[in-house]
């Protein structure tokens, strides 16, 4: 679920794009 979060906060601000990236790595 914490996947889900990161999508969450890419959608939400810059910031998100960066924890996005470390998601991808683990997707």
């Amino acid at each position: 679920m914490t996947e889900t979060g990161i999508h969450y906060l890419d959608a939400r601000g810059p910031e998100g794009m960066r924890l996005c990236a470390i998601g991808d790595v683990h997707g």
